[in-house]
């Protein structure tokens, strides 16, 4: 099925829904809807339960794979001076913009934000380019 189905098919599950919720409270007391209601618990619990696996499972591991190549950077000849700006300056930059993706901002951020993302970039930038001589 193509990508029209599948909207079609949640355009009508989400029809369904708001309708379920434009019903009375009558009919939901004396109906049986529980299994209705079960069935939206299970939906919401297992995205949370996605939500908490990425979080504390994959976004560790893509971590850890970040300090095996700055390990195998330092291996291959990487000389500090070269790899420890990039790597405390990314650093904080993946942090925040990981943290904004899973959790959006309300309102725009402030611009000094962005003044750190500037700031950071120009420490690494200053620190490759006055470098210790070795």
């Amino acid at each position: 099925m193509g990508e029209r189905g599948v909207a079609q098919r949640l355009d009508h599950r989400l029809q369904v829904f708001a309708h379920l919720h434009r019903l009375s409270l009558r009919f939901h007391l004396e109906r049986r809807t529980g299994s209705l209601s079960k069935v939206i618990e299970r939906g919401t619990k297992s995205i949370d339960t996605m939500l908490y696996f990425l979080l504390f499972n994959i976004v560790p591991t893509i971590f850890e794979l970040g300090a095996v190549c700055i390990i195998f950077a330092f291996r291959a000849g990487g000389l500090p001076t070269y790899v420890m700006p990039l790597v405390f300056a990314g650093a904080p930059v993946v942090n925040v913009i990981s943290a904004m993706v899973l959790h959006p901002p309300k309102t725009s951020p402030n611009p000094l934000l962005y003044l750190g993302f500037v700031l950071a970039a120009t420490g690494a930038g200053l620190v490759l380019y006055f470098k210790p001589a070795s």
